[in-house]
């Protein structure tokens, strides 16, 4: 259990910051240190997106099975990837002005390291690699969806009906 939270925990003398700093600056960079970490969560997200848009297409799985089909893909997908990038790279360019402030380029940025640290440090510590678009696993659990949404289709089509018809087709 404390390895799960050494994460956590790594963040937390950065609240000693209080002691010489006013607590509207250390609320300043908790807020930068959680939008770091958010963009690069969001990146997470659409790249995964991505993978999942290629893989549907590499085993030849039309995007119109899907229950819902965003128009603009994957292409919205590039575009916001590539957005949320430039914003997580330029969100703390007034570290450097007018005068280099490292407390603020460290609370800034300190997410892209930690996130390279932790994602390869999971990579080499379990020994895995990026799975190959033509193996990735696009129908475990689909069997077991599509038949809840048949059983909701036919309580939908049976509540439906009126009072008498329901009796008819019961007997």
């Amino acid at each position: 259990m404390m390895k799960k939270l050494a994460p956590s925990k790594s963040q937390a003398p950065t609240a000693y910051l209080n002691v010489s700093t006013g607590s509207k600056l250390v609320f300043g960079y908790f807020t930068s240190m959680v939008t770091i970490f958010g963009t690069i969560t969001w990146m997470g997200i659409l790249f995964a997106h991505i993978r999942f848009t290629k893989a549907l297409k590499v085993q030849g799985i039309s995007r119109d099975t899907l229950p819902y089909k965003a128009w603009g893909q994957p292409y919205l997908a590039w575009t916001a990837f590539s957005i949320t990038g430039v914003v997580a790279f330029f969100k703390g360019f007034d570290v450097f002005i007018p005068t280099f402030n490292y407390k603020s380029f460290i609370t800034n940025y300190i997410g892209i390291p930690v996130f390279v640290a932790i994602w390869a440090g999971w990579k080499l510590y379990h020994k895995t690699s990026m799975i190959p678009l033509n193996l990735v696993d696009l129908t475990t659990g689909k069997r077991e969806f599509d038949d809840d949404e048949a059983m909701n289709d036919a309580e939908e089509a049976m509540a439906n009906k009126s009072f008498w018809r329901k009796m008819w087709e019961g007997a």
